[in-house]
């Protein structure tokens, strides 16, 4: 120990000669954190003055004000939130870089494999490891408290004597204790996978990882906590962005062999993504200067959709009340620049933004939305037509190699049904019935290279049958059975033949007139303009069939007469019937 500090003492001297000073707090005991603290005075030399300082703990180390410490991760997110050991919040505190990450050793005896196992045992935890392992405990639902923890100065010979059933430490990965645990046939602590997505999800910055990945070897994943360079926001922007620009500079000197074990894992593409708090703003500028992080930001949507109403398929458009929420981890992005998002088919809009939460590693931001949006109604298949009713979103001014929108199809739960889970309970479509619900993600292009991510949220609707029943298939029928009727009439009363097919041929218009007016102006023909065709040719030939019956029975030729009165009704029914059913079988089809 004697020997790191005074290694810490020749760097903190070594760096004397630069513009900015700081103080770079570091808690005493923890090897990984000395070996990144020397790593980083390394590294900034002449471009930041640091004086590494030793504290006794973390809690010294980032309570305000602080210039700088070096800490866990999990550390830096309570002492944002004012949880854990803190008493307040440190709302001031920002982010500056992510260096490596520590492993979560846990091995327990092969007969107590994973935490249930453990309940009201002896384990042997370090004292500077007690809030940590306490933190990774409790969010897989099992406190420190229920074990019994204590801190032995030989966890090896504890454990060769049976004093101790299982050990935890937060350190560098080549631990000499757990080699020798393993020799002893004890076995890692196994997690459930329930366990393991608490503790990447609400016990972030936890993280799992290859063990490849964490310096470790063999096959699998380990429990990690990732180590934080945050700073008070009253530290000058010039200052952050040389911190960053030293550590991350062109070469990403950090991952070089000679750099200390955790900064060997630390990069540009990882350094900002996820924090605990939030970035530096010196910070973020060199990042953004230095080029990508890792990818574009990725921003999930999630829509719950209330209600819609008036789909007008003469105006194409239909009214929806929606909310809308976008939740992101990249510190990249924060809540002023995710906001400016456009419902591209809106032809009116109103938002009312409703709140915005940072917890953990997510951020979240929600709207509520009224809008009128423009559909593409296709009517060809009319009255068995079904419409996409669709809500577009799009980022203006952030292109797709900077943000992109993930749909729930792609980072949901997969016992999300979004037909239960995103349709209001009061939701209903008129004339209209509920087919399906789904969700896309597009890229659209504009000119050559400007490429847009794209969020849609789609429902399917199909149009119910009884009012094309009732207004169009009813009179139709209706006015041919009238047509057809008229050829039972005697030869000789041809007034009331052609009273009957030429009432009913002018109704026929009447009707599809009608119609039109409340139809939107279309280039093509629908499936109920086929019917009203087919209806003019049916009623058509019952009018000529009147005619040339009436000429024949004048001639006296009555036989021949009955025999085009028959003849003619099959064929103004045949018109009507086999066109029709030919049109039907192939619209369902």
């Amino acid at each position: 120990m004697r020997r790191v500090l005074c290694l810490l003492a020749s760097f903190a001297t070594a760096c004397a000669t630069a513009a900015h000073g700081l103080d770079l707090r570091v808690p005493a005991g923890d090897p990984a954190i000395l070996q990144t603290a020397r790593g980083v005075a390394q590294r900034v030399r002449g471009q930041a003055e640091l004086t590494v300082q030793l504290v006794h703990d973390e809690r010294a180390a980032v309570g305000p004000p602080r210039d700088c410490a070096l800490v866990r991760a999990t550390a830096a997110r309570q002492a944002f939130e004012g949880t854990g050991r803190y008493d307040r919040p440190h709302k001031t505190l920002r982010t500056v870089a992510m260096l490596g990450h520590e492993v979560v050793h846990a091995w327990v005896r092969a007969d107590r494999k994973d935490f249930h196992g453990l309940k009201g045992r002896t384990v042997a935890v370090r004292p500077t490891d007690a809030e940590t392992v306490r933190t990774a405990l409790g969010f897989a639902n099992l406190g420190l408290s229920a074990l019994h923890a204590v801190h032995v100065q030989d966890p090896v010979a504890a454990a060769r004597a049976g004093d101790i059933d299982g050990w935890f430490e937060v350190g560098l990965p080549d631990s000499p204790t757990a080699q020798a645990l393993a020799a002893l046939g004890f076995a890692q602590l196994r997690y459930k996978p329930e366990e393991q997505l608490r503790l990447i999800d609400e016990g972030w910055p936890l993280l799992w990882a290859k063990r490849a990945e964490l310096g470790l070897t063999g096959a699998g994943e380990a429990l990690a906590v990732p180590l934080a360079l945050v700073c008070d926001e009253s530290v000058p922007r010039a200052t952050a962005e040389d911190l960053v620009d030293a550590l991350f500079g062109p070469g990403d000197a950090t991952q070089t062999a000679d750099a200390p074990l955790p900064l060997r894992y630390a990069s540009r593409k990882t350094a900002a993504k996820p924090v605990p708090t939030a970035l530096h703003p010196g910070a973020a500028a060199s990042y953004e200067r230095l080029g990508p992080l890792d990818g574009p930001v990725e921003v999930q949507v999630t829509l719950w959709m209330l209600d819609v109403s008036d789909i007008d398929v003469q105006t194409n458009t239909f009214e929806a009340d929606f909310t809308l929420e976008l939740r992101w981890q990249d510190a990249r992005l924060d809540v002023e620049s995710v906001a400016p998002f456009e419902i591209m088919n809106a032809a009116e809009s109103h938002q009312t933004a409703y709140y915005y939460t940072s917890l953990g590693k997510w951020h979240t931001k929600n709207w509520r939305i009224q809008a009128k949006l423009r559909g593409h109604f296709d009517l060809r298949r009319y009255p068995f037509d079904s419409q996409r009713l669709q809500v577009e979103l799009e980022h203006p001014l952030k292109t797709s190699d900077q943000l992109v929108y993930r749909c729930e199809t792609r980072f949901g739960s997969p016992h999300v049904d979004l037909r239960r889970d995103r349709l209001g309970p009061d939701l209903s479509f008129g004339a209209w019935q509920f087919s399906r619900v789904h969700t896309d993600e597009v890229t659209s292009t504009y000119g050559q290279d400007e490429h847009y991510s794209r969020y849609r949220f789609v429902l399917t609707v199909e149009r119910t049958l009884l009012p094309f029943v009732v207004q169009v298939l009813g009179p139709l029928l209706l006015l041919l059975l009238l047509a057809w009727a008229a050829s039972w009439i005697p030869h000789e009363k041809i007034d009331a033949k052609l009273l009957l097919t030429v009432l009913s041929l002018v109704v026929v218009v009447e009707l599809q007139v009608g119609a039109a007016e409340r139809a939107p102006e279309i280039a093509y023909p629908t499936l109920t303009e086929y019917l009203y065709l087919f209806t003019y040719l049916s009623v058509a030939l019952s009018v000529a069939q009147a005619i040339v019956e009436y000429r024949l029975h004048a001639r006296g030729n009555d036989p021949v007469a009955a025999r085009v009165r028959n003849w003619g009704l099959a064929a103004s029914v045949l018109v009507f019937a086999v066109p029709t059913a030919v049109v039907f079988a192939g619209r369902l089809m």
